[in-house]
């Protein structure tokens, strides 16, 4: 007779998960920092580079997508949700933030995409973008203080 164990999830294995998605998370937004500073410095040059930031901003839309997906259905958001539920009406606000953030990207490229190229088309296209890469860093750094809150915060009684 053979008997069978129950594989019951121990809080440190948990803590593991919570661990490594957040770290997961970080390397992506560190990846996300860098395409961001790659296309600001692509966009500092004259408008001739105008195929290159319709290339890097079509790659920054997919990568996002990706980014998006993976915080809200591998674990991101559950793991705050789940340490701190008082926290879900700030989780799902961020959720919401991914979709205007990509139609934001979205409206970049039809920019960049257009036949205008002159010197205010350049001009309104780094504007532009510049606006969406301050967007992005505050949702970010949104992210990363609602974690830390998360896990931070003690909403104890005093003894």
């Amino acid at each position: 007779m053979r008997k069978v164990y129950a594989m019951v999830e121990q809080p440190e294995d948990r803590k593991a998960e919570a661990v490594a998605a957040s770290k997961r998370i970080e390397e992506q937004h560190v990846h996300l920092r860098d395409m961001i500073a790659e296309i600001g410095r692509t966009l500092e040059n004259s408008f001739e580079s105008d195929e290159q930031v319709c290339c890097q901003l079509a790659t920054l839309l997919v990568k996002l997508e990706s980014h998006f997906l993976d915080e809200e259905e591998e674990g991101f958001f559950e793991q705050i949700e789940q340490k701190a539920p008082r926290l879900s009406s700030e989780t799902e606000q961020l959720k919401e933030e991914h979709q205007r953030l990509l139609i934001q990207v979205s409206k970049l490229i039809a920019t960049a995409e257009s036949c205008e190229r002159t010197v205010s088309w350049w001009e309104n296209l780094k504007t532009d973008f510049h606006e969406f890469s301050k967007a992005l860093m505050h949702h970010e750094s949104m992210e990363n203080q609602l974690l830390q809150r998360a896990y931070n915060e003690d909403i104890g009684t005093r003894d």
